[in-house]
């Protein structure tokens, strides 16, 4: 027993991107907005012409009389209309554009893609899913969005928005950032050693597993089909990394992406068809299903317009593997998804009923020993191209 005990700390009950402190203060008496051009007041009719020009370029917060702070663009009653006007119209400019250019490669792409570029068909299928099918899909979802919107959803569609800025300005990035270095690092010296020993050597197949190569249940993490399988997965990574660092900690990424790993490959290994499979895929859509599970837990207070864009980009996955079916190992896309998503399930089921960020004391010393595995498994696999390079 100490003569002084303890005070107990107060948890703040809000969510940080609720709390007042997290935007600027502004004038109690005035319109205006922050831009990148700085802080400006203004008339009303000049705040609304604004929001207008650039509702997403220019002005990022306004402020009306009232209210003695910024707020996010579609918070403020006063120019939401304005807001929602300009959002279709811009939706519907991207769409247009999309969709020429959609129909434009989608012709030539299935007369003329596998003669002039060598790929192929099943690849440029998928290519052209990525770049125009699915951005189509996301703007005929958006322009769905803001035409049913009213001044009544403007408090839904705020904290929405400061939720991302939040998630955006206020979260780490380094450990995301670090294991895309290392992919990159993978890469150059697989292509150096040369592609096709280094899947021979390291890409998940169950004919290898079965001859005692069981190491490519991991290994096939690293390994990349080229620089377009890099570049999609590298911005996968870095965006959901960010997600998950910032509602959690940075130790949960390489346990993720330990175990997501792990199930992709079994779920490869376990179900049809029998071809070598590699990418961080798997890994990274153990990110998504631990994000999914993750944020549906209430005490979270996690936007519900942040949730239904990661069920969206869910059913994009999916889509994406449908198209290219005969390319992708949907089956290691699934098993990394459901393993994320358990490891969700004992998120929720461990850690402090808070909002994020969520911290618990066990979770640094998995997640780091999860960090030491790939980080071992990486430079073994460096130091055997290193040496197919040097011979």
């Amino acid at each position: 027993m100490t003569p002084f005990p303890a005070v107990p700390v107060p948890i703040d009950p809000l969510p940080p991107w609720q709390r007042p402190d997290f935007l600027p203060s502004a004038p109690l008496d005035s319109y205006g907005y922050l831009s990148d051009h700085g802080r400006r007041e203004c008339t009303l009719e000049d705040l609304r012409r604004e929001v207008a020009l650039g509702p997403d370029e220019d002005v990022h917060f306004v402020w009306q009389p009232g209210l003695g702070r910024c707020v996010p663009t579609g918070e403020a009653s006063a120019v939401f209309d304005v807001l929602r006007e300009a959002q279709l119209a811009r939706v519907r400019v991207v769409l247009r554009s999309k969709a020429t250019w959609a129909l434009v490669t989608g012709v030539g792409v299935y007369f003329f893609g596998e003669r002039l570029l060598g790929m192929p068909f099943s690849w440029l299928a998928m290519l052209w899913g990525a770049f125009f099918a699915l951005p189509i899909i996301d703007c005929l979802v958006r322009q769905r969005e803001w035409s049913r919107m009213t001044v009544a959803d403007a408090p839904e569609l705020g904290e929405a928005s400061r939720f991302m800025h939040w998630l955006s300005w206020c979260t780490p990035t380094k450990t995301t950032h670090v294991i895309i270095g290392v992919l990159v690092v993978i890469w150059l010296l697989s292509e150096a050693a040369g592609v096709n020993r280094a899947i021979v050597a390291f890409a998940m197949d169950e004919q290898g597993v079965n001859a005692g190569a069981w190491w490519k249940v991991l290994t096939c993490f690293f390994l990349h089909g080229g620089i377009v399988h890099l570049v999609f997965n590298a911005m996968a990574l870095s965006r959901l990394g960010q997600w998950v660092e910032g509602l959690t900690e940075a130790a949960w990424i390489p346990l993720i992406l330990l175990v997501a790993t792990l199930g992709g490959s079994l779920a490869g290994y376990l179900l049809p068809p029998d071809v070598p499979s590699v990418g961080a895929s798997g890994g990274v859509l153990g990110l998504m299903g631990f994000l999914l599970v993750f944020c549906r837990a209430p005490e979270r207070a996690i936007p519900r317009a942040f949730q239904r864009q990661l069920w969206q980009w869910a059913a994009y996955v999916l889509l994406l593997g449908l198209i290219g079916w005969k390319v992708i190992d949907n089956a290691a896309h699934l098993g990394g998804l459901l393993a994320g998503a358990g490891l969700g399930v004992v998120a929720n089921a461990t850690l402090p009923r808070v909002s994020p960020p969520v911290r618990a004391v066990w979770v640094p010393l998995v997640g780091w020993t999860s960090a030491a595995i790939l980080a071992g498994t990486a430079a073994w696999m460096g130091w055997v191209f290193w040496k197919a390079v040097s011979l």
